[in-house]
């Protein structure tokens, strides 16, 4: 009986850690504990590659979460959101920083290279690198959607691209790759490859109805 009793022990002691992970991602959150679950972990959701000159982080930010900051903003309507957020294949939203640490707080186009002027090099940050993004799920590559360059006048040291590809349900995914090939101050592609194990587990926003409180 108690050889019994301590295998049963044994395997209660080894499914909990199984259990625990369940419970935690498959309840379903009000929008202000999806962001604040998402602040916490926002290291798991962007990934830094070193260049010779410049640095690029790429940060994944999910369509739940870009919702509710558009419906905080009165962007979209309700509907609008609700119509979104029932999308079985959610658009994969990234944003792409570049710095130059050798610039200081300087503006990151201001960056001395002899092939391009000040002109030039906005001019390609604003349109041209659009085809110098590639993005890869599960081996695959997938079109840019969307795409725009944020400027900021000079007044950060880094530039901001938004961009955006039609996206799968998140348990499909085993591979997100973004390639950066920067024509201005790169010196060799980037392959920057995201955490897919905790996207896979990305909790789920309750019913837009069920919400306790409207934004």
């Amino acid at each position: 009986m108690q050889y019994k009793n301590l295998k049963y022990r044994f395997i209660y002691l080894g499914l909990l850690p199984v259990f625990l992970s369940f419970t935690l991602f498959c309840d379903k959150l009000e929008p202000d504990e999806y962001r604040s679950f998402i602040r916490k972990n926002k290291s798991s959701l962007q990934r830094i590659s070193e260049g010779e000159i410049s640095r690029y982080k790429v940060v994944f930010i999910p369509e739940e979460l870009k919702v509710i900051n558009a419906l905080n903003k009165n962007v979209i309507s309700l509907e609008e959101a609700e119509e979104r957020l029932k999308q079985k294949q959610p658009d994969f939203n990234f944003l792409l920083q570049i710095n130059i640490p050798e610039n200081g707080r300087e503006e990151f186009l201001t960056y001395p290279v002899k092939e391009t002027d000040y002109k030039s090099r906005l001019m390609y940050y604003s349109f041209e690198m659009k085809s110098d993004i590639s993005v890869y799920i599960n081996q695959k590559k997938v079109a840019l959607n969307y795409y725009q360059f944020e400027r900021d006048f000079g007044l950060s040291p880094q530039g901001t691209i938004s961009f955006s590809v039609e996206g799968i349900p998140y348990r499909k995914i085993d591979l997100i790759e973004v390639h950066i090939n920067d024509e201005v101050y790169g010196r060799e592609l980037h392959k920057v490859s995201l955490d897919t194990d905790f996207i896979q587990q990305l909790p789920k926003l309750k019913n837009i109805k069920k919400w306790k409180k409207q934004l």
